[in-house]
């Protein structure tokens, strides 16, 4: 069976333009590599970005939060293309019952941590 190939012509616009309004370089593989975040994301309910430092690792992600944003503030009819909202966790900082929630064992209630009262916003 053939893959169906996507056309990210309009993504990929709106890409290279965040990266013009910060004056970074937009070679063709850095934009690939943040259509195939979108990629990633639309098959993954969840990702983890590593790497050494200096890679791009938070520009990726920040330049594809601002172009599907722009997207839809332009008008864009595409289900892809939603406002954003990003939250940066240390998931180390706390505990994974805070992170992620738990239940009280005294009272046998569950208490919600910060990604679920994130998602629920």
């Amino acid at each position: 069976k053939e893959i169906k190939n996507i056309d990210y012509g309009k993504l990929a616009e709106e890409i290279k333009n965040q990266l013009d309004v910060r004056n970074f370089q937009k070679p063709d593989p850095f934009v690939l590599k943040i259509v195939q975040l979108l990629e990633t994301l639309i098959v993954r309910h969840g990702i983890m970005m590593v790497g050494i430092t200096g890679t791009g690792k938070s520009t990726v992600i920040q330049i594809l939060s601002a172009a599907l944003t722009a997207l839809k503030e332009g008008g864009s009819a595409d289900p892809l293309h939603e406002r954003i909202k990003r939250y940066t966790l240390n998931p180390k900082a706390i505990s994974l019952g805070k992170l992620f929630g738990m239940i009280d064992t005294t009272t046998n209630e569950w208490h919600n941590g910060i990604v679920p009262k994130l998602v629920q916003k």
